[in-house]
């Protein structure tokens, strides 16, 4: 479930899907309710902002923010050294 809505929140991150889209998108794969869905994306870029120095308060699990961190980390990574 976390994989799912992680790749869907990168696609809206990226503009390759509208936010309203991918919370319908983690729906369907997934079967979590919207309003769970759109945490995910919210979180996510949330997430991303611990590594530029914001940081939003969401209460997650500590399982889900290790598989976020090493995803962006994994996705993201490549494209900060570079720039």
């Amino acid at each position: 479930m976390t994989a799912v809505a992680y790749e869907v929140s990168k696609k809206v991150f990226e503009g390759s899907a509208g936010f309203y889209e991918g919370k319908d998108e983690i729906v369907r794969r997934t079967g979590m309710n919207k309003g769970s869905a759109g945490d995910y994306i919210t979180d996510f870029i949330a997430i991303r902002n611990l590594f530029t120095g914001c940081l939003a308060i969401a209460s997650v699990s500590h399982i889900y923010i290790l598989f976020y961190h090493l995803a962006y980390l994994q996705n993201y990574l490549p494209y900060a050294l570079v720039t």
